[in-house]
C-alpha cells in the first residue's frame, strides 16, 4: 500500500463522477417526485449550466495555456 503511486489525474475524475452519478441516482430513485422542480425548466437550466461549465474551461484553459507561462516569476520556465 505505501510504495503505491498516487492514481492519474484522469482516473481521480472518473471516480468523482461515479460518485456523483450514485449519489444523484440514489436521491431521485427514492424521492422521484421533486417539489423543487415545479415550475422550473430543467432544459433551460441545463442549457446554462453546461454554457457556465464551457466558458470556465475556456477561461481555465486560457489561462493555464498563455497567461501562466508568461507571467512566471524567475528565468526557468516549467509546464
Amino acid at each position: 500500500m505505501v510504495d503505491q503511486e498516487p492514481p492519474c489525474a484522469v482516473c481521480s475524475r472518473i471516480r468523482i463522477l461515479l460518485i456523483l452519478g450514485s449519489i444523484f441516482f440514489f436521491l431521485f430513485s427514492t424521492q422521484p417526485e421533486s417539489d423543487f422542480l415545479i415550475g422550473v425548466d430543467v432544459t433551460k437550466v441545463f442549457t446554462w449550466v453546461l454554457a457556465i461549465v464551457f466558458i470556465l474551461m475556456i477561461i481555465w484553459k486560457f489561462y493555464h495555456e498563455f497567461w501562466k507561462k508568461r507571467h512566471i516569476v524567475g528565468s526557468k520556465k516549467s509546464d
